[in-house]
Formats: structure tokens, sequence, C-alpha cells
């Protein structure tokens, strides 16, 4: 039997071709990583920016109500109830009991819920002169409004004065949920 010898560059073309199988599929998982990376910042940013337009909506049906002589809250009703007078420490929760978010009907992933206060009867000093109530509360509001779209939750917090032509915006802010202390 006669043995064959091996000659100094037998298999290389063997090595070579593991080389770049092996750096072709680096590359080609870093890639998909950047790209399922980037698909779920855009279905973030999707969500993130539903939850602003239902704010907007709850915002808009509260003020409605308010502006029709109603207390202006909107998902919450069962909340209120159950809830004693002036003892609100913070708006309410998607899950919390009493709340029963509504929906955007054109967009029904977006849930949303407002809650509205008047300042001059709730029993806190929200202008921070040390009256309860006082005269410099009278005809100012604020709607606390939350929506919620696929996990992510934004609110706001818009503070309103009555005119004789209607509700001025006096102050907008967006809040975290468990911002939403009272003043």
């Amino acid at each position: 039997m006669r043995m064959q010898r091996a000659e100094h560059d037998e298999g290389v073309a063997l090595v070579l071709a593991i080389s770049f199988m092996l750096v072709s599929l680096i590359i080609l998982s870093t890639l998909a990583a950047c790209v399922f990376a980037h698909i779920r910042q855009s279905e973030r940013f999707v969500s993130f920016k539903d939850c602003f337009h239902g704010i907007e909506y709850a915002l808009a049906e509260s003020l409605l109500e308010l502006e029709s002589g109603e207390d202006g809250s909107i998902g919450v009703g069962g909340w209120l109830k159950s809830s004693p007078a002036n003892a609100r420490p913070k708006a309410p929760a998607f899950d919390e009991e009493g709340v029963e978010a509504l929906r955007i009907p054109s967009t029904p992933r977006v849930e949303y819920f407002a809650v509205a206060l008047d300042w001059s009867s709730d029993g806190h000093d929200n202008t921070g002169n040390g009256i309860t109530d006082g005269a410099d509360e009278k005809g100012l509001y604020s709607i606390h409004a939350f929506a919620r779209c696929n996990g992510v939750v934004r609110g706001a917090e818009v503070v309103l004065r009555r005119s004789d032509g209607g509700f001025l915006q006096v102050s907008w802010r967006e809040v975290a949920p468990s911002q939403m202390k009272r003043r």
C-alpha cells in the first residue's frame, strides 16, 4: 500500500472557505441585530405617538364636558364614586378599581381616561398661598389625562381658567403616571 504525500498547500481552500463563512456569519448577525433593534424602536415610537393622540382625545372630551357644565372626568366614574371626598392624592392608574378606560374609535388599541378637578372646591391649597380653596382658585381647573398603547403609558396635566368665552389654557405639562400627585 502506497501512501500519498500531502502537499503543503492542500486544505488551504477549506480553511479560507470556513474563515470567509465565519466572517460573513458575524457580519450578517450584527446586521440582523441592528435591524431588529430599529424595528423595536420604530414600534415603540408609534406607540408613544399614539399615546399622545390618546391624551389629546381625553383632554378634548374632558374640556367638552367642563364646557357643558359636567364634571369633566372621563372613564373614571367608578373610581370617583369609590374615592372619599377630597382624598385623592394622585390620579388613578389604568388597572385601579373603578377605572373604565375608553378607546379611540379610529385607533382601538389606544385607551384613555381623564380626571378633572375644580380647584375652588377640592379642599387643597393648589396655588401655594396658604389658603385652601381661596378666591384666587376660583375658575381654575386641572385635567389629568392618561393614555396607554402597547404597554406605553403617558400622562399630561393641563391647568385651565374659566373665562367669559370658555376656558383658557394656563399651563400644560407631560408627566409620568407616578408623578401625578396633587399640587
